[in-house]
């Protein structure tokens, strides 16, 4: 097995910058909705969803990326003691934010 070295952490906001100077980057859009369409209710707590849902938060992000969004938004927008404290106890910023950094694979 091959150890392969991590990249530079300077050179990712590098990357991006250069990024921006050469195109136009699309971003995903719109999760609150999209989980609206796929039956969850308006008056949920769409970060709660990160627990109780995750496949179906994984399946908005891979559509984003199938269709070729550069950059993919955490679904961790409310993510914050106060607006999460009307859920469930397990419901707390640390656990909804756990897992974020996933990388999601390219079709």
């Amino acid at each position: 097995m091959t150890a392969t070295a991590r990249p530079n952490s300077q050179s990712k906001p590098r990357e991006f910058r250069e990024q921006l100077r050469s195109r136009a980057l699309v971003a995903d859009g719109a999760l609150g909705t999209l989980f609206h369409d796929r039956g969850v209710s308006i008056d949920r707590s769409f970060d709660e969803l990160n627990l109780s849902m995750p496949y179906l938060v994984r399946e908005a992000h891979q559509g984003y990326v199938n269709a070729g969004a550069d950059i993919i938004e955490t679904n961790t927008f409310g993510a914050n003691r106060a607006r999460l404290e009307n859920w469930k106890p397990s419901t707390r910023p640390a656990c909804v934010w756990r897992g974020k950094r996933r990388r999601m694979p390219r079709s």
